[in-house]
């Protein structure tokens, strides 16, 4: 009676542990079917966006709410698209013209915007963090309330653009053009200024804490936060 008692305890065990593991198989094969569509969905929204690509001003481009993360959208003239609250994380807009572009809300974490034309876009309470802005225009480009930490704006134009209370943390902003920008209450904590223009910008209430200003240049029409002593304005002058 022991040994058959023992013999359906062990039985039990065994039957137990390949249901659990049939289990955890079938949860592995679902996850990659469920992969597999988004990746799918994925691509066939970058097609969308694509036949979007047009210099034609007067062309609509919908793209709300779109999920196309990692794709390659290089090149494409998009000016005026909506993507507010698109799933843009990775994604690759080197060259792009997206001027009047509205990203409010998208997440654009990890985004190449090298090279790309944003003038007038709208990023506003969006997620940037890390993303390139190397080289980019961005005059009047409204980063109002944007997750930008980490962000990289070296040599980008940013004349007029908004970043009233954006989050710069440790963003690279050396050798920008930031002349008028508003950055009034902006996080600037270790960010890099070093050879910017901040010619009438405005950093009122701004954090500076640990900001790397070397050889700025700034002007009698910026406003420095209350109380803050700016080091000297050098001739503007960009280093090669």
């Amino acid at each position: 009676m022991v040994g058959i008692v023992s013999g359906l305890i062990v039985g039990l065990f065994i039957l137990q542990a390949q249901t659990q593991a049939d289990d955890r198989r079938l949860d592995q094969q679902l996850a990659a079917a469920k992969l597999a569509a988004t990746d799918a969905d994925r691509r066939t929204n970058l097609e969308f966006v694509r036949s979007r690509s047009s210099p034609d001003d007067g062309l609509t481009r919908p793209f709300n709410n779109l999920d196309v993360t990692g794709q390659n959208l290089s090149g494409l003239t998009l000016n005026g698209a909506h993507f507010e609250g698109s799933a843009l994380a990775n994604c690759n807009f080197d060259g792009a013209d997206l001027d009047n572009a509205w990203f409010s809300n998208a997440d654009l974490s990890n985004v190449n915007l090298y090279g790309a034309h944003i003038s007038g876009a709208k990023f506003d309470n969006a997620n940037l963090s890390h993303v390139n802005l190397w080289n980019t225009t961005a005059g009047k480009t409204d980063f109002s309330g944007a997750n930008l930490t980490g962000a990289r704006f070296t040599r980008a134009a940013l004349g007029g653009a908004s970043f009233l209370m954006a989050d710069l943390t440790d963003a690279n902003l050396s050798s920008a053009h930031l002349t008028k920008a508003d950055l009034m209450a902006a996080k600037l904590a270790g960010t890099d200024l070093s050879f910017a223009d901040l010619s009438g910008a405005y950093l009122d209430e701004a954090d500076l804490t640990g900001a790397n200003l070397d050889q700025v240049t700034w002007d009698e029409a910026t406003t420095w936060p209350s109380g803050f002593t700016p080091p000297p304005s050098v001739p503007q002058h960009f280093p090669g």
